[in-house]
């Protein structure tokens, strides 16, 4: 258990790098995906804020990838 949510944790830290690295690949679709995300990432907290009480795996995935997106709108 303490394991998983060391390595959750490293890769949580690994979202900055993959939202600036998307980022930099994705120029051109920043237009497009930009209306949604604000939707999505509401939906991430929500669910990770829910999903906090099951089962902390699944929650710190959703806060991955709410990071990611955060990172990503950079």
């Amino acid at each position: 258990m303490i394991l998983q949510i060391v390595l959750a944790i490293i890769v949580l830290i690994l979202a900055y790098p993959a939202g600036r690295i998307l980022r930099h690949y994705t120029q051109d679709e920043k237009k497009l995906y930009s209306r949604y995300f604000p939707y999505l990432a509401w939906i991430f907290l929500i669910l990770a804020i829910v999903f906090s009480f099951f089962d902390v795996t699944i929650a710190l995935t959703f806060v991955f990838m709410l990071l990611l997106i955060e990172f990503w709108k950079e």
